[in-house]
């Protein structure tokens, strides 16, 4: 399955933040007009869940089994480490367009 204009990886953990009520709508708002206002890509062009499901379970087959780890913001200038983030979640993050398209 093929996507179009899908988010990118700043994009994607802020998202998953603000799913999970960590970052609040005022600073992930906050950080996709700065990426925006500094050139910086907000949107990738092209997105196969398969592959991102693949190429994650590859990854952790490569670290020995274990999850691996994600940086997720919680506020501006703050961040916390998980190993949680389940497929579901990535997917849903990486090609939801509705609140990115927002902040343009």
């Amino acid at each position: 399955m093929q996507v179009r204009n899908t988010a990118s990886p700043p994009v994607v953990a802020s998202r998953i933040s603000h799913a999970r009520g960590r970052l609040t709508a005022e600073d992930f708002q906050k950080i996709l007009a700065v990426m925006d206002h500094l050139g910086l890509p907000v949107m990738d062009d092209d997105f196969d869940e398969q592959q991102l499901s693949a190429r994650v379970r590859d990854l952790t087959l490569q670290r020995g089994g274990h999850s691996l780890h994600y940086v997720l913001p919680t506020a501006i200038g703050k961040v916390i480490f998980t190993d949680t983030i389940t497929d579901g979640e990535l997917v849903t993050a990486v090609t939801e367009r509705a609140r990115a398209e927002g902040a343009r």
